[in-house]
């Protein structure tokens, strides 16, 4: 059987070891899993294996000859297809533009052909912006197939799919593997791995801890391996109602909330809604159903119609004003609209609150102090592995770029939190932090709209909830809704919409 192998790989930056010693056999025709938490050093061992960052030590082979990748283009020459858990592509650019930039002789033919096999023939000349994120995927896909991809690279694939575009993506990884591609999946979603993958192997602070092979081993066990001890030492309470003296107290009224759409996103029409204080309440639905549009509205980033109430009163117009109202956002991607990825973790920690008198000095100077201390409390209240400050936030694993973001927001103790998949790409310690911060600051009395992608986030994590399907919202429901029912009034059943309603 063919092989790609990779030999006792080391790679340090600065002071943090991301790999060390790390040997892997991968095999075409094969699904191999590779686990591990946040900063465990699994991107930066696949970014070495597509020619991107190049090892302080140890060798690559393939078929036993070796390999060396000067950069991404030796890589692809070789076989090696990668597609990135942030895809890169050029939003304005169409499908083909996309696939054929930097080409010195596109193939049409080629390109038909495998855009013909990927079910992507229709969009070929179709704007990659206007595209929904499972397509932008499968383009990301189609670009390593066209270049003759052997052994294809899939780093966090499903962490911004919706349930049906996930299964669609799992269809497509068992074809590929039938026709003889290798597939690396890595993910923090331990039963995605058990399903799909053939060899699955656990990565810890940069070395390979666990091999398995399912169906020989249970997700309890992978987890394990992957954060050193039992999942015990994670415990992931039920969430508890608001005391009555919280509960009678609404936080946010919402009524009638009209939002335009934009992009592949849709607007919301005519949706009320109310948030007691101390609550957390959920916004499931799949990705596109206007998601963006309610959680930018409420935030003051998007002009609306309708009223908005915050603790009885009429909320202010506009983010800033919003934000000194005790309203705080986490955006559903970090990279574009969370943090600044040039700035250090010390300045993404005060980010949108530099006027702060914490962190300010007789004079209004900025007091490096007093933020050094700010941010040394954060990283140690929700575990950031930044071994330093000053360093830019782009050097961090996409885990602990997402606990900054997280704790910066929970940080201004906020009346009312949006958050917008707030654990997305990030392992199970990582997820459990998280959920442990909101549930403490909601003991507190803070107000939490959880819209999440992930329906069992919504179902475990939250007080009550509402589907938001083509831009309308359901009636409030609780968790002990039958599983059914919220599948279907996702997917827009009328049936189902008229038992459940909408609130107007």
């Amino acid at each position: 059987m063919a092989t790609f192998a990779l030999w006792d790989i080391a790679k340090r930056y600065g002071p943090v070891q991301a790999l060390d010693g790390v040997s892997l056999t991968l095999r075409l025709g094969q699904v191999h899993g590779i686990l591990g938490e946040n900063g465990a050093g699994k991107s930066t061992l696949m970014n070495i294996l597509f020619g991107a960052v190049h090892p302080d030590r140890g060798r690559l082979e393939r078929d036993g000859q070796p390999l060396k990748f000067a950069s991404p283009r030796d890589a692809i020459a070789a076989g090696v297809g990668l597609v990135h858990q942030h895809f890169h592509l050029v939003d304005s650019f169409t499908v083909r533009e996309n696939v054929w930039l930097g080409e010195r002789a596109p193939d049409a033919s080629r390109l038909r052909a495998v855009a013909a096999r990927l079910g992507l023939l229709d969009t070929l000349d179709v704007t990659v912006g206007a595209l929904p994120v499972g397509l932008r995927q499968r383009v990301e896909i189609l670009k390593a197939l066209y270049r003759q991809a052997r052994l294809l690279l899939l780093d966090e694939p499903t962490a911004v799919l919706t349930p049906p575009e996930a299964a669609t993506l799992f269809d497509l990884i068992r074809e590929l593997r039938a026709a003889g591609t290798g597939v690396v999946f890595i993910t923090h979603k331990l039963r995605e791995a058990l399903d799909l993958c053939d060899t699955i192997t656990v990565l810890r602070q940069g070395r390979v801890v666990a091999e398995y092979t399912p169906p020989n081993v249970t997700v309890d066990a992978l987890a394990a391996a992957m954060i050193g001890g039992d999942l015990a030492d994670l415990p992931e309470e039920a969430p508890t109602l608001p005391t009555a003296s919280l509960a009678d107290q609404i936080r946010l009224r919402v009524e009638r909330l009209t939002v335009a759409g934009a992009e592949a996103d849709a607007g919301v029409y005519d949706v009320s809604f109310e948030v007691r204080r101390g609550e957390i309440f959920g916004i499931a639905g799949v990705d596109g159903n206007g998601q963006t549009a309610l959680a930018e509205a409420l935030v003051g980033l998007r002009p609306m119609t309708g009223q908005l109430w915050l603790d009885g009163r009429p909320a202010p117009d506009g983010r800033r004003a919003r934000m000194v109202a005790g309203v705080r956002y986490i955006p559903a991607d970090r990279r574009r609209a969370g943090l600044a990825l040039d700035l250090s973790v010390a300045e993404n920690a005060i980010l949108g609150d530099e006027a702060a008198s914490n962190w300010r000095r007789w004079g209004g100077f900025l007091s490096q102090r007093s933020v050094r201390q700010y941010v040394a409390t954060l990283t140690r209240d929700f575990d950031i592995r930044a071994p330093q400050s000053t360093r830019p936030v782009r050097t961090l694993s996409g885990g602990n770029q997402q606990k900054l973001l997280v704790a910066r927001e929970l940080g201004q103790r906020p009346g009312l939190l949006v958050a917008v998949n707030p654990t997305w790409g990030v392992d199970i310690a990582a997820v459990a932090t998280i959920h442990r911060a909101l549930r403490s600051a909601c003991r507190q009395g803070m107000s939490v709209v959880l819209i999440s992608n992930e329906l069992d986030e919504i179902l475990t994590r939250c007080h009550r909830f509402a589907v938001l399907q083509g831009g309308r919202l359901s009636r409030p429901l609780t968790p002990d809704v039958p599983l059914a029912d919220v599948g279907r009034l996702m997917a827009g059943d009328e049936a189902i919409w008229e038992r459940h309603g909408t609130v107007g």
